[in-house]
């Protein structure tokens, strides 16, 4: 098991301040850190709260926590009987006073709206952890009586896109829906002017499907419609003649990758969970990361409005 960091953006439409929301999420570290102190109430299987902090350079960082509501495990371990060729199911139990938990790190640039979230095996995924910001836009957005929408995706590098595409041997078709579309013709769709989203499919025809040109308009086409694709499959043949499923959307780029042994977490929140968050070594060690990119202008150069 691995630590994965990926890249996500984040953008406001119309395009406010975004630094305005995050000092609001911000100032709800209290009521974060009061619901965790509540204990975690019968039947409910976990908790998330988000913690975040301004940090060096203009950038903002935090972590992700989801507190579990349980304390037993299963464990397996070498048997002692016999040959010791076998093995033992057991169970174990941690304390009283504690709860499993998973910490999902992250920083994010609001001049380039772009951030990065560090993942790992059976934690929140970065799908989970940018529903949990739309959530708390919308209760910002009520709060201070603003209009406009939070838009995130999960960032895949130019030269990841080209390279998934071409792994094809084939490509068959293309789905897709976006968040805006043009509403047709009413004389091509029934009530046309109440269509929120419009699932596509485009199927090619056999002599064009192996073709460099068709991936490299596919490719083109999904970077062009990047910012407002809700869902997007390319389906086709791999080299050796298998069917291929490729989600855009739930595959993003790693930027980094480390052996899960190698991680460590000791965060230790008081009063102060401003302090505590910039003395963190996990935050550090993303900063760290976003200084060595190899698409490093994808977090630190401001992209043009």
């Amino acid at each position: 098991m691995n630590i994965k960091v990926f890249g996500f953006t984040w953008e406001l439409d119309p395009p406010n301040k975004i630094e305005d929301f995050l000092k609001y999420i911000n100032s709800l570290n209290s009521v974060e850190m009061q619901s965790l102190d509540g204990g975690m109430p019968p039947g409910v299987n976990y908790h998330r709260v988000v913690l975040t902090t301004d940090l060096e350079d203009g950038l903002w960082g935090g972590v992700f926590l989801t507190v579990k509501n349980a304390r037993k495990f299963l464990r397996s371990r070498s048997s002692t009987k016999g040959k010791g060729k076998g093995f033992k199911i057991s169970t174990g139990e941690i304390g009283t006073d504690e709860n499993f938990a998973d910490a999902n790190f992250f920083i994010y640039n609001p001049k380039t709206k772009a951030g990065l979230y560090e993942y790992y095996h059976l934690s929140a995924h970065l799908n989970t952890f940018n529903f949990e910001f739309l959530s708390k836009f919308k209760l910002y957005r009520s709060v201070h009586h603003i209009n406009g929408k939070l838009h995130y995706t999960q960032f895949l590098t130019k030269s990841d896109l080209d390279e998934k595409i071409n792994e094809l041997a084939a490509v068959h078709h293309v789905e897709y829906e976006l968040s805006t579309i043009t509403p047709p013709q009413a004389t091509l769709m029934p009530a046309s002017g109440m269509v929120k989203r419009q699932r596509t499919k485009v199927f090619y025809e056999s002599r064009y499907q192996a073709s460099d040109e068709l991936k490299e308009g596919v490719t083109a086409f999904i970077r062009d419609k990047f910012d407002v694709i809700k869902r997007l499959f390319v389906k086709g043949k791999n080299k050796r003649g298998d069917d291929v499923v490729f989600s855009i959307m739930s595959d993003p780029s790693i930027f980094d990758e480390r052996e899960f042994k190698n991680f460590s977490v000791n965060l230790d929140v008081d009063d102060n969970v401003d302090l505590a968050l910039r003395s963190s070594s996990n935050l550090k060690h993303l900063i760290a990361i976003s200084k060595k990119l190899v698409a490093r202008d994808f977090f630190y150069t401001e992209r043009e409005p």
